[in-house]
């Protein structure tokens, strides 16, 4: 595998350098505070998404226990009914019995279930709650870093002011004359 070949710095002339890398910083100070916060926002946004989806799973966990509860209320309600209006069958007792203990152990499954989920999603919560707080740290210290780099563009511009400056003023002013008065030499002379 061939190396990609380095870029050759203008080191020709140090006012040129000087300007190029003026250039560089105040590019590089407009580039990096933008992407450091796109990169934060990002992460936020899935952060806040995350929390979104555990909330919406703890009412999806709670909803079913809460609809096996009013099944069974509504259940006993039947029964006690049927037995205020009818006589009771002999094996309607131990047929009432065998339903509520079924029901009670698919209440009692139900729970721990929502129970182990709940337990879950709190530690996630917990766990995305200290991850968020340490992205506000972040955040607040990136605003630092935003007036750094508001430092670093000004330098920056002034570096590359006056390497441009320099660079026209000392050198390139007097390479156009000689390109010109060269140009004047060998251009034909119309009579």
């Amino acid at each position: 595998m061939t190396a990609l070949p380095l870029p050759k710095i203008p080191t020709d002339n140090l006012y040129k350098f000087l300007a190029l890398s003026g250039l560089l910083l105040v590019g590089f100070s407009f580039y990096w505070p933008s992407h450091q916060s796109d990169q934060w926002y990002a992460r936020l946004d899935a952060l806040n998404e995350r929390i979104a989806v555990l909330n919406t799973r703890r009412d999806d966990v709670r909803r079913p226990f809460r609809q096996a509860l009013v099944d069974q209320a509504a259940a006993i309600k039947v029964a006690i009914d049927t037995a205020k209006t009818k006589p009771l069958p002999p094996d309607f007792a131990a047929g009432m019995l065998a339903t509520a203990q079924a029901t009670k152990a698919q209440l009692e499954a139900e729970m721990l279930r929502m129970i182990d989920q709940d337990r879950a999603d709190k530690e996630e919560l917990a766990r995305i709650t200290t991850e968020l707080d340490v992205v506000h740290r972040i955040e607040k210290r990136d605003a630092l870093r935003s007036d750094e780099c508001t430092w670093l563009s000004g330098i920056g511009a002034m570096m590359a002011f006056m390497g441009f400056l320099r660079w026209y003023t000392k050198i390139q002013k007097y390479l156009d004359r000689s390109f010109a008065s060269s140009a004047t030499e060998a251009a034909p002379k119309v009579s």
